[in-house]
């Protein structure tokens, strides 16, 4: 998940996202599917979620050759169900042990990060957000087809980044051609941070300049600057409030990563180094304003790491990509840039990401 909290919350930090399962996003709210609870249980209710790369986000999907696919609960075994085998507007989907009826078979999206409808076989209807609604906890339930936001699904499959040469593309030309040619390890990767948020908050930016010069002299392929260079990825720091761009109560700061076809996604999935063309970061005013520098500093760095496609180390507590706010860390530490827990068993510091190695 592209965001840091505030104070700890064990019920919402969930296993990083990893190779071969599939999170679907609603369009019209950015939020995921997910089963309310992080429950097993069958019944379970389905609804809308921050997107945190929890394992009751992921699912398997397995289509028969008439394109009808089953969608299978990472946390649970537990397939995606029409409650009842019901055929009413507004039936609230849930979770069911997996028995392969026409109640559990849905068409979905063409191919990974394509956007589309997501519709039951047994009912003809769409899976859909209540409401249009962009709340957590939203219920997602079944709904005459209309082509609206709300209906509209990322398909967000979590495929590893193909490796070529020795390593990363990131070399002369442009970041698209880049990711689209891989033609092999370079010495460097270049991302521009770009102030958009200093008009509503100059308090931050010592603390932001602090964050980009720790970026920068860190060991590793990255390089981080305010200024311009050549097939830099630009990275947007923005400020806002909660409520807005993604940002609910208590969170610091979100992290956009976004696509040469505009969609943007908080989700770190291990191709998104790829895709990725520019990040927009959101710092919370609500919970910045009046900060220490310390503390700015983190959460700006914290984010930058996310923009540069690092997941959230829970397992380092001197990692600056552990989850929750901590002033006494400004910057990445060996974790961070290196190969942690080594790059073969699923490594995510930035050597890793960008083909470096352990």
């Amino acid at each position: 998940m592209g965001a840091i909290l505030v104070m700890p919350e064990s019920a919402t930090v969930g296993e990083a996202a990893g190779s071969g399962f599939t999170s679907f996003v609603a369009n019209n709210s950015k939020k995921c599917m997910d089963v309310t609870g992080i429950s097993t249980a069958n019944g379970a209710l389905i609804q809308q979620w921050q997107c945190i790369g929890g394992t009751n986000q992921e699912a398997t999907v397995t289509c028969d050759a008439s394109g009808w696919c089953e969608i299978k609960f990472r946390h649970s075994g537990k397939c995606l169900d029409v409650t009842a085998w019901s055929v009413a507007d507004g039936t609230q989907l849930q979770q069911w042990d997996c028995h392969g009826g026409d109640n559990q078979r849905f068409s979905v999206p063409p191919y990974s990060h394509a956007i589309g409808e997501v519709r039951s076989k047994w009912s003809d209807k769409c899976v859909d957000v209540r409401g249009y609604s962009t709340a957590n906890g939203a219920a997602v339930q079944q709904w005459a087809c209309h082509g609206g936001s709300n209906q509209q699904w990322e398909k967000a499959d979590s495929n590893n980044t193909g490796s070529y040469g020795s390593g990363d593309c990131w070399r002369a030309g442009t970041p698209a051609t880049c990711r689209t040619n891989w033609p092999g390890r370079s010495q460097f990767i270049r991302f521009r941070a770009i102030d958009q948020f200093s008009g509503g908050a100059p308090a931050w930016m010592p603390g932001a300049q602090a964050a980009v010069s720790a970026w920068n002299s860190a060991p590793g392929p990255q390089l981080y600057s305010f200024t311009p260079a050549a097939n830099d990825t630009w990275v947007y720091l923005k400020d806002s409030y909660t409520g807005q761009n993604g940002l609910i109560p208590g969170v610091a700061a979100v992290t956009w990563n976004c696509r040469q076809n505009q969609s943007c996604t908080t989700l770190i999935l291990l191709d998104e180094s790829i895709i990725a063309h520019w990040s927009e970061i959101y710092f919370n005013h609500d919970q910045l304003d009046g900060a220490s520098n310390a503390l700015i500093q983190n959460a700006f760095a914290h984010e930058s790491g996310h923009a540069m496609m690092l997941r959230h180390n829970s397992l380092d507590p001197g990692s600056l990509m552990k989850p929750i706010l901590d002033p006494t860390i400004g910057g990445p530490n060996a974790n961070d840039t290196g190969a942690f827990p080594g790059c073969s068993s699923g490594g995510f510091g930035v050597n890793c990401i960008y083909g470096w190695g352990n």
